[in-house]
């Protein structure tokens, strides 16, 4: 179950993707974040694709957050907890699972998260001639 979450939620980002792009694009574009109406009143008509393109790059670091998430905690899963449950080991085992995860998932899905956000801030600022400063809400 532990790996099952993110698989669905990361499948989820991807039928998204395809059929409400919109939607999709809104969750790393937000206004809690971003001053969105100035990032998008600052593009071109002609670098509207590329804008796109940007945000699809961006939703596409996220979904590979969620798998890679999901991978890590099954083959943690099939390594860790080996005991059937009702076993007293099967307890122990659940819990190194807990806090080993922690530590193995947290990073590399970290890493790929940052890598995506980064790649929306420069190429918004690419796009638009801003400094960060400028579209970021602080």
């Amino acid at each position: 179950k532990e790996g099952l979450l993110p698989l669905v939620i990361g499948f989820s980002l991807f039928i998204m993707s395809i059929f409400k792009k919109e939607s999709f694009y809104s969750i790393f574009l937000n206004e809690l974040m971003f001053q969105k109406d100035k990032i998008i009143s600052s593009i071109d008509n002609n670098l509207k694709s590329e804008f796109d393109k940007v945000l699809k790059v961006t939703g596409y670091y996220f979904i590979s957050g969620f798998v890679v998430s999901s991978i890590i905690q099954f083959f943690l899963a099939s390594i860790i907890v080996v005991s059937n449950p009702g076993d007293t080991s099967f307890n122990e085992e659940v819990s190194t699972m807990t806090w080993v995860s922690y530590i193995a998932v947290l990073l590399p899905t970290m890493i790929i998260l940052g890598k995506g956000f980064m790649g929306l801030i420069s190429g918004i600022e690419k796009l638009t001639g801003m400094k960060k400063e400028e579209f970021l809400n602080t």
